[in-house]
């Protein structure tokens, strides 16, 4: 026992768990054979450690919280009941598959067999950029095939400037024809 004190207060709580030493509970009990202050304590202690045990199970912070829980997730779920999901679920799918045509038509008219892909046309001048994969080789086999000529390039970002070589600038079909 604390000898600094004239009342146990500190003990009463391990003394009413059963945790105290034999010689602090001596000590204990021979305080309370005299101190009624200290005996009503004890008998309040062990009075809130029956209704503890007794409601061990109820109102207990964690049990509270996932009670507050549960009646959020229900409350929830009744907003989404009411709530025009279809419409939107329907309109997502829609654009999803708006997306996926489009993504399908672009995959068809960029061919990466061709091994380049055309940025602009300016007179008888293109901008082109070459697929990362395509070797030196196979760029002037293309170039070579379609009949034109590097003015430009590569630029930083990797894009040439050719130029139409044999095709004069007032025959546009047989511009198209080479451009295609």
């Amino acid at each position: 026992m604390n000898q600094n004190e004239q009342h146990p207060t500190l003990e009463l709580p391990f003394y009413v768990n059963g945790t105290l030493d034999a010689a602090e509970h001596k000590a204990v009990e021979a305080h309370l054979s005299d101190c009624e202050v200290c005996q009503a304590e004890v008998s309040f202690l062990q009075a809130l450690g029956r209704q503890v045990k007794d409601n061990n199970h109820v109102n207990g912070p964690g049990e509270l919280g996932w009670a507050r829980l549960k009646k959020q997730i229900h409350a929830e779920k009744q907003t989404l009941r009411h709530s025009p999901s279809r419409f939107w679920q329907a309109v997502a799918a829609v654009a999803l598959l708006a997306v996926a045509i489009q993504a399908g038509l672009l995959y068809r008219y960029t061919s990466v067999t061709d091994g380049y892909h055309m940025l602009g046309v300016a007179d008888a001048h293109l901008q082109v950029a070459f697929y990362p994969q395509v070797t030196e080789q196979q760029m002037r086999d293309i170039l070579n095939e379609v009949q034109v000529r590097i003015v430009d390039g590569p630029g930083a970002l990797g894009i040439y400037r050719i130029e139409l070589v044999g095709v004069p600038a007032t025959q546009a079909a047989a511009r198209r024809a080479v451009v295609r």
